[in-house]
C-alpha cells in the first residue's frame, strides 16, 4: 500500500527550506515498522536514559527520529554519543533545528518520518521494555 503525505506538507516542503539538519545517522537492518518521535530541549541530564530505553526496545524495528530544537545545554551532545555506541537494528537519525520551533517541533518531526504508525517520546521520557511492541500488537489488531 502507498503512504501519501498530504499536499499541504508537501507544498510547505516545496515552498521554505527544511527545519532540521541531519547531524547523524544509524542505518537499520530493515524497514521500521514504526517511527519513534523524540523532540528534545534542555534534557541532557535524562536523555540518554531516555534514548537507551527506545533503542533496547524488542519485538519491533522502529525509526528513532531525535531531534535537538536549539538546547543551550550539551543535549545534543549527550545524545550523539549514546548513538554512536548503539549496534542494534533500529535506525536512529539525529537532527537539530534550523531555528527554535517550539510547538512546531513535532509536526517537523512528523514530517520527516518513514513508518505509517507515530509514536511519540520526549528526553524525559523511559519506555517501559515491550512499549513499542505492545503498541504495534494493538494496531494489528484495532487497525
Amino acid at each position: 500500500m502507498a503512504t501519501f503525505r498530504p499536499i499541504a506538507t508537501l507544498v510547505s516542503g516545496l515552498l521554505r527550506p527544511p527545519m532540521l539538519e541531519l547531524i547523524a545517522e544509524h542505518r537499520g537492518a530493515t524497514t521500521p515498522d514504526v517511527s519513534v518521535l523524540m523532540p528534545l530541549f534542555e534534557t541532557e541530564a535524562m536523555v540518554a536514559e531516555a534514548v537507551g530505553s527506545v533503542l533496547a526496545q524488542e519485538g519491533s524495528i522502529a525509526e528513532v527520529i531525535i531531534s535537538d530544537d536549539g538546547s543551550s545545554d550539551d543535549t545534543l551532545a549527550a545524545v550523539r554519543a549514546h548513538v554512536e555506541a548503539y549496534v542494534g537494528p533500529h535506525t536512529v537519525r539525529i537532527f537539530r533545528t534550523r531555528r527554535r520551533l517550539r510547538i512546531d517541533h513535532l509536526g517537523a518531526l512528523v514530517e520527516a518520518a518513514m513508518a505509517r504508525i507515530l509514536v511519540q517520546a520526549h528526553g524525559d521520557d523511559v519506555s517501559v521494555p515491550g512499549r513499542l511492541a505492545v503498541l504495534l500488537d494493538v494496531h494489528r489488531r484495532t487497525g
